[in-house]
C-alpha cells in the first residue's frame, strides 16, 4: 500500500496508519484483513448509515434494498479485493499496478454511476483500481466529519503533515459521534471545522521538539451524492502556519482572544430547537476563520488578507486589549499580505514620531476625522513645523503608502496605512489617548473610501 496523491486514497491511507500503528510500507495482508473485519462492524452501527450515504451512495455499505448475498459479495470485493488475481491489460488509477477490479461512482467518490457510464479509458467503461486503493478508500469517512451534508476532510502531499491532520480529525468524528448517537446534532460552516482542526494541528506542531517543515494543507468539501456530485478545496498556504508560528512567541493571547471573539451565535429564533442549535459547538461560526476560508478559495488570497486584517487586527476600541495590536497586525499583514518590513517601518516610525510630538493628540485627532492621510500628514507637516518639531520625512510617507514619488496617486491601501499608524499611536500613548479619542463610530475606521 502507497501513498498516491488522491486525497480520498490518501486519507484513508493516513487512518489505516494511526489504526494499525505502522508505517503503510510495512502493512501486511493479515493487517488489512483484520482491519477490514473491524471496519464492517463499525458501518453496520446505525449512525454511520446516514453518513455514509453521501460518502458511498447505493453501495453495500448503504442500500436497504441489496440482500445478503449481494452485500457479502460487495465486502468481498471492496475489504478483500487485494487478494482477487490482476487483469495485466487495465492499470489501477491511482497507483498504476495492475488493476484487479472495476467499479463506480457507488464506491469511488466522484466517478460515474454504473447505470450512466459513457465513456472509459482505452474505451473499456468503468473504473479500474488495485484492490489496495479500493480498500484504502474505504476508511476516509473516519477522518471525515458530517458538514452541511458533505464530507470534510484535511489531506496534503506532506504525508508527516497528513498523518498529524488525520489524527485530530479521527478524535473529531468520534467527538462528534459521540455528541449526536441519534444523528440528530448537525455541523455547520466548514471553514470554522477546518480551521478549528488546523490550529489544533499546528498547537501540535508547535510542541513537538523536532517539528516537521510548514507545508501549504488542504481543506476538502465533497459530496458523492450521484445527482450531483462536488469537490470544494480550502488551499490554507504555509504563511498563516509561519504567521502562527511567530504570532505564538510574542502575541500567543493576544491572538486567542481575537479568535475568541469572532465566534458567534447563530440561533435566529428563541426557540428550543434554536436554543440547542446554539449550543452545539458543531453548529458555531467564527468569522475571522470564515473569513480566512473565503480568501484561500480566492485565486490570491493577498488581497482578500488586507481586508480581513482591517476588520479583526485594525479595530480601535476601548474594551480590546491595545498593547501588541500593531505588532500583531504588521506581523499579519507581512506573512498574509505580503507587506514588506520596509514599509512596515517607515509606518512604525511616522506613528512614533507623531505620538512623541507636542501635537500628537491634534494631529491624531485629524488622522481619525479628516479627509484621508494625505490630509492628515499634511496637517501633521503644518502643527510640527509651529510647534518647531522636526516635519515627517517625505521618504518615508513615500514609503509608507508605496508611491514611488510625491506625483503618484495611492491606492485604498492608504486607509489601512492610516488605520495602522492610529493604531501605534494610541499603544504609545498609551490608555489615556483612547478615552480621550473623540466620538465617532469607532467601526468606521476600518472601512474603505470616504467613511
Amino acid at each position: 500500500m502507497r501513498y498516491v496523491g488522491d486525497p480520498f486514497v490518501d486519507t484513508g491511507i493516513a487512518v489505516l496508519e494511526h489504526r494499525i500503528q505502522k508505517p503503510c510500507g510495512e502493512f501486511s495482508d493479515n493487517d488489512l484483513l483484520a482491519e477490514g473485519d473491524r471496519l464492517a462492524g463499525t458501518y453496520s452501527q446505525k449512525q454511520w448509515k446516514g453518513i455514509l450515504t453521501f460518502h458511498f451512495p447505493n453501495s453495500g455499505w448503504t442500500n436497504p434494498n441489496m440482500g445478503d448475498a449481494k452485500v457479502a459479495e460487495f465486502r468481498e470485493k471492496v475489504l478483500r479485493g487485494f487478494r482477487l488475481p490482476a487483469d495485466p491489460e487495465r492499470r489501477c488509477e491511482y497507483c498504476g499496478r495492475s488493476a484487479q477490479i472495476v467499479v463506480d461512482g457507488s464506491v469511488i467518490p466522484l466517478a460515474s454511476g454504473a447505470g450512466s457510464m459513457d465513456c472509459g479509458a482505452g474505451g473499456q467503461p468503468g473504473f479500474a483500481v488495485c484492490g489496495y486503493c479500493l480498500f484504502a478508500l474505504q476508511f476516509y469517512p473516519l477522518a471525515s466529519l458530517k458538514v452541511e451534508g458533505k464530507a470534510l476532510f484535511w489531506w496534503s502531499h506532506d504525508r508527516d503533515w497528513l498523518f498529524l491532520l488525520s489524527g485530530i480529525a479521527i478524535r473529531h468524528v468520534g467527538k462528534f459521534l459521540a455528541a449526536s448517537p441519534s444523528g440528530d446534532v448537525k455541523a455547520r460552516f466548514p471553514g470554522s471545522r477546518l480551521l478549528t482542526v488546523a490550529r489544533e494541528a499546528f498547537e501540535v506542531w508547535y510542541c513537538e521538539r523536532d517539528r516537521i517543515p510548514l507545508r501549504d494543507i488542504v481543506g476538502c468539501h465533497s459530496s458523492n451524492y450521484r445527482t450531483a456530485p462536488e469537490f470544494d478545496e480550502m488551499r490554507i498556504p504555509r504563511e498563516l502556519l509561519q504567521f502562527w508560528q511567530e504570532a505564538a512567541s510574542g502575541f500567543s493571547s493576544l491572538y486567542d482572544a481575537l479568535v475568541s471573539s469572532a465566534w458567534q451565535n447563530t440561533a435566529r429564533a428563541k426557540s428550543k430547537r434554536a436554543k440547542k442549535d446554539d449550543d452545539n459547538e458543531w453548529n458555531r461560526r467564527n468569522a475571522f476563520y470564515e473569513s480566512l476560508g473565503a480568501a484561500f478559495r480566492a485565486e490570491d488570497f493577498r488581497s482578500d488578507a488586507l481586508a480581513i486584517a482591517r476588520k479583526y487586527f485594525l479595530q480601535i476600541n476601548e474594551n480590546l486589549q491595545q498593547h501588541g495590536r500593531f505588532g500583531l497586525a504588521c506581523l499579519f499583514l507581512e506573512r498574509m499580505a505580503g507587506m514588506t518590513k520596509i514599509r512596515i517601518d517607515a509606518i512604525r516610525q511616522i506613528a512614533d514620531q507623531i505620538a512623541s510630538s507636542s501635537e500628537g493628540k491634534r494631529i491624531l485627532d485629524r488622522l481619525i476625522k479628516g479627509k484621508g492621510p494625505i490630509d492628515a500628514f499634511l496637517y501633521a507637516q503644518i502643527r510640527m513645523s509651529r510647534a518647531g518639531e522636526p516635519p515627517l520625512s517625505l521618504d518615508k510617507v513615500l514609503c509608507a503608502l508605496d508611491l514611488l514619488s510625491e506625483d503618484d496617486s495611492p491606492s485604498k491601501e492608504a486607509w489601512l496605512v492610516r488605520d495602522l499608524i492610529v493604531l501605534r499611536i494610541i499603544e504609545q500613548m498609551g490608555q489615556t489617548a483612547l478615552n480621550e479619542l473623540p466620538e465617532f463610530p469607532l467601526e468606521s475606521i476600518t472601512t474603505e473610501g470616504a467613511n
